[in-house]
C-alpha cells in the first residue's frame, strides 16, 4: 500500500512539474506572438505613412492644387459618394482607365 501511494505522489509531483513548465512555455509563446503583433503593427503604420507619402507626391505631380484642402477633400468625398452609388462598377472602371492612360503618358516604358 506504502509504494502505490508513492507512486501516486510521484505522478501528482510530475503532473504538477508538467502543468507549469506548460505554463512556462506558453508565456514564452504569448510574449512572441505579443512581439510579432508588434512588429507587425508597427510595419503596418511604416506602410501607411509610406503610402500617404506616396499619395501625397502623386497629387502634387499632377499638378491638383494642393494648398486648397478644401477643394482636394471635397472632390474625394464626392467620388467617394459616386463610387458607392455605382453598383454597376462602370466609374470605378473609367476612374481606373484614366489612371492607366495617365500612367502610360508619363512613366515611359522601358524597352
Amino acid at each position: 500500500m506504502t509504494g502505490s501511494r508513492f507512486r501516486l505522489d510521484q505522478k501528482k509531483e510530475k503532473a504538477k512539474k508538467l502543468a507549469e513548465r506548460r505554463k512556462k512555455f506558453l508565456a514564452k509563446v504569448q510574449k512572441a506572438d505579443n512581439e510579432y503583433k508588434r512588429q507587425e503593427r508597427e510595419l503596418q503604420r511604416s506602410i501607411d505613412a509610406e503610402t500617404d507619402i506616396y499619395i501625397g507626391q502623386f497629387i502634387r505631380k499632377i499638378g491638383f492644387p494642393v494648398d486648397n484642402e478644401g477643394l482636394l477633400i471635397g472632390v474625394l468625398l464626392d467620388a467617394k459618394k459616386r463610387l458607392e452609388e455605382d453598383t454597376t462598377g462602370s466609374l470605378m472602371n473609367t476612374f481606373i482607365s484614366r489612371y492607366s492612360e495617365f500612367i502610360k503618358e508619363k512613366v515611359p516604358v522601358n524597352e
